[in-house]
């Protein structure tokens, strides 16, 4: 035994330094103590690949399937041999026997989808790869080619789905947008769905998914009322084309549908017509109501807002002039008083907002924004946290109309050891803008403790799970709005402004 296990040994070391003709050599003399030693077998095999004899691992292959078929490596690997045969129909056959032994095999659910797309069956190919990611959510190369197979149906993207991560609620909710505005209901519903089955709060996809069940809708009945009328017209050609005397003309001529149907389209094409007459009429009155509105309010829009807050961070004010004290004396803080007003003249004038599937009063909600959380979401090259991501939420506030004194932002007190800017981060913390917990312990139990006191809700993406006992599961998912920022913005789950 001694012997076999160095001359083991020996093969995979030759195998590993690509000596290959050298391995088969020594695995075949191994195989000569007992030619059912399915490990062996399988090294000879991807000798034999590796030097590109596929005929011969494929006989390697044919003896351990008659050896034991149940292995799973076995089709895997003759998936991928007859992947590089260009075998697509035998890759399908050998897939498919891959998971009557092991249905969960993301692989094989994979190499299916791969096959398929050589024989352009799109349908085919989208089925797999969603299998694949529901299998394992952390398939990178499933959803990178889920999102290929949908740009090869000619749905155009208008986001860059390599940057997103795989299985999220974020990435289906945008693949379910770009389906929905390629016409691709059934899909975009079922993008939907994998969205709410990671997160079931997300509310914005339970709104997105009804208009596309709308649209689905409308289009059934279309494609029924387009039958009807193809089926009715089929049932005259007979008759045209047995009898062909003028009375048979004249028949077809007085034919009371035929009139219908002539009528009927003539109004499509009125309608039509009247339709686009509206549309520009309405978006003229919409047009000069919004005009009326700023005149009544003595106030231009600040088409160099951005630039006016740029000159003012390098004079006198605070980074994020939002937050700016006014200083002392009458003249100074008109001044300041009239260039806040300007940043402000881009706030929401809704006066309720949507949270959880119910309406709040602006002034009557509050939040508790896990800082930390924040600001480590998207870290900067050196891996810390960006203070940016911070002010965000901030002005996101400020725009949906909630005041300062309507949330608290809580941080680790380690946090101020891996941020970006530590200096402007400590005179927010001494000026209470941030309030930092005690050190060497955790903000969660405070961030929840203090939202639970004012009946508030948690900005953070963490789920609190090792909260479930203390505070309640029900409770944390229903208080905690998740976020993302993309593209210096941020986007929440579950809030919604309401304009009126």
């Amino acid at each position: 035994m001694t012997g076999v296990k160095e001359l083991y040994q020996e093969a995979r070391g030759q195998f590993k330094n690509g000596n290959y003709a050298e391995a088969i050599h020594i695995f075949e003399r191994l195989l000569e103590y007992n030619p059912n030693l399915i490990e062996i077998m399988n090294n000879l095999a991807l000798c034999y690949v590796k030097l590109g004899n596929l005929d011969k691992a494929i006989e390697i292959y044919t003896r351990i399937r008659e050896i034991d078929p149940k292995k799973e490596f076995l089709w895997r690997n003759l998936s991928i041999i007859y992947y590089r045969r260009e075998e697509f129909d035998k890759v399908i056959e050998v897939c498919k026997e891959g998971l009557n032994i092991n249905p969960e095999n993301a692989l094989f659910w994979n190499n299916l989808a791969v096959a398929y797309s050589h024989m352009d069956n799109n349908d085919e190919v989208i089925k797999c790869y969603i299998k694949a990611l529901d299998i394992d959510s952390n398939y990178k190369s499933a959803w990178l080619n889920l999102c290929i197979a949908y740009l090869r149906k000619g749905v155009i993207f208008n986001f860059d789905f390599e940057k997103f991560k795989p299985n999220t609620e974020v990435a289906w909710y945008f693949l379910s947008k770009v389906l929905y505005q390629a016409a691709l209901f059934e899909d975009a519903i079922e993008s939907c769905n994998h969205c709410l089955d990671l997160n079931p709060g997300f509310h914005a996809v339970y709104i997105l998914r009804n208009k596309i069940k709308m649209s689905l809708k409308r289009k059934t009945i279309h494609q029924k009322e387009k039958t009807k009328i193809s089926s009715k017209v089929k049932e005259k050609i007979p008759e045209m084309n047995e009898r062909q005397d003028k009375s048979s003309i004249d028949f077809i001529e007085e034919d009371p549908y035929f009139k219908r149907f002539k009528k009927f389209q003539e109004k499509k094409q009125k309608r039509s017509i009247i339709d686009k007459d509206d549309k520009s009429d309405n978006m003229y009155e919409r047009f000069k109501k919004v005009q009326q509105k700023i005149q009544k309010r003595n106030m231009e829009p600040d088409y160099n807002l951005k630039s006016s807050i740029e000159d003012e961070e390098n004079k006198n004010f605070q980074k994020d002039p939002l937050f700016n004290v006014l200083p002392e004396g009458k003249k100074q803080q008109k001044e300041a008083f009239e260039k806040n007003i300007k940043i402000f003249s881009e706030v929401s004038k809704s006066k309720e907002i949507f949270i959880n599937n119910k309406y709040y009063r602006i002034k009557d909600i509050y939040f508790v924004i896990d800082g930390a959380n924040v600001a480590l979401d998207k870290q900067t090259t050196e891996n810390k946290g960006r203070l940016s991501s911070i002010e965000m939420i901030r002005k996101k506030f400020a725009y949906l109309g909630i005041k300062m004194n309507q949330f608290k932002i809580i941080c680790d007190k380690s946090l101020r050891y891996n941020i970006d800017e530590p200096s402007l981060y400590l005179e927010q913390v001494n000026r209470d803008q941030i309030i930092e917990t005690p050190a060497g312990t955790e903000a969660d139990h405070f961030i929840l403790q203090f939202a639970r006191e004012k009946s508030g809700f948690v900005i953070s993406n963490d789920r609190f799970m090792d909260f479930y006992g203390i505070f309640g599961k029900e409770w944390i998912q229903e208080r905690r709005i998740t976020f993302k920022l993309i593209d210096n913005k941020i986007f929440f789950d579950k809030i919604y402004q309401i304009d009126k």
